[in-house]
């Protein structure tokens, strides 16, 4: 009897010990495999995050610029409306000064001044049309 509960116990040990082989070479081969994927996808994203470092690098220097030039036409508007504020004050200053000269061209009568003294509105129409074209070739410069 002992040497059948000997036998019975070797056989059940001999299939314990190789149920166990079969578990433990089962479980080697499965974290091998799950070990060689995490290491994949590990790798895939470190080269995801590499990707995604150098598009931030590439966002935030676009968004330096786009700061910077925002800055710019900031600069450039409070500039603008200087220079528009001072166009608009010589424009008043230029519309008071044709206003003056169309009272005075309003007081006298050029067409009875021109019939009555002919060569004194020649000689003055010739002098202001020499200084016009005077002051235009100044203001254009020479042609040379």
């Amino acid at each position: 009897m002992l040497s059948l509960l000997k036998q019975v116990f070797s056989q059940a040990t001999n299939k314990i010990l190789i149920g166990t082989l079969v578990i433990m070479t089962s479980w080697n081969l499965y974290t091998q495999i799950t070990t060689r994927e995490l290491k994949s996808k590990h790798l895939e994203l470190i080269s995801d995050n590499g990707v995604l470092v150098r598009e931030n690098e590439t966002l935030t220097n676009s968004i330096e610029t786009n700061v910077e030039t925002i800055k710019q036409l900031k600069d450039s508007i409070a500039k603008y409306e200087t220079l528009n504020n001072d166009l608009q004050e010589n424009l008043l200053i230029s519309n008071g000064k044709v206003r003056v000269l169309q009272e005075k061209l309003n007081k006298h009568n050029l067409t009875d001044l021109s019939i009555k003294k002919p060569t004194l509105i020649e000689k003055r129409m010739q002098n202001a049309t020499n200084e016009t074209f005077t002051n235009f070739f100044d203001f254009t410069g020479p042609f040379n």
